[in-house]
């Protein structure tokens, strides 16, 4: 006996950046940049796709000098080092390359929030012990457990249930990283 898995457990990757970035234009912060390889996973190319839509909802464009598309420490010297000026904010593809950007940045005689603001996602354990904190977008993965338990029980009863694509909620933590 066997049973085909058509389902599909997501993270809401969209929700929360969509709210800081009106936030931030709300507050007349319009440079605002994405660090991060889309290509690299489904996730954060959903981030970056985020991004780009809600500058593009309000209306105003989005500079690429401050889209970086790198994921790794040693690579983000050269991209970071070469921006004339910094963007306002700097949305992360997730928290492990928002602290790094941070170290780069230290790095480079800056300091956050007070010459460039960050934003990362997952609210790894990372993002609550730099310092500043880090705004991030917490992942609820003991409900995106229970999700995939539900409808992986559900479809062993019943075989026979259509394809399903289930997002979870994923909420904006702000933290210090992000006060002007």
């Amino acid at each position: 006996y066997s049973v085909i898995l058509d389902l599909e457990i997501t993270k809401d990757n969209t929700t929360g950046i969509t709210r800081l970035v009106n936030e931030m234009l709300l507050q007349g912060k319009k440079r605002i940049g994405f660090i991060g390889n889309y290509d690299h996973c489904q996730s954060f190319f959903e981030r970056y796709t985020a991004f780009r839509c809600a500058m593009l909802m309000a209306g105003v464009p989005v500079d690429e000098k401050f889209c970086i598309k790198e994921n790794i420490f040693e690579n983000l010297y050269a991209p970071l080092q070469a921006l004339s000026e910094l963007p306002d904010l700097f949305i992360c593809a997730n928290d492990f390359v928002a602290v790094d950007s941070i170290r780069v940045l230290r790095d480079l005689g800056k300091s956050v929030p007070e010459d460039v603001m960050f934003c990362g996602f997952d609210d790894a354990p990372e993002s609550r012990v730099i310092s500043p904190s880090l705004t991030t977008v917490h992942i609820h993965t003991q409900i995106m457990a229970f999700t995939a338990t539900h409808l992986l029980m559900s479809r062993i009863e019943e075989p026979s249930l259509d394809y399903r694509t289930v997002h979870t909620e994923a909420n904006l933590i702000r933290r210090d990283s992000t006060k002007c």
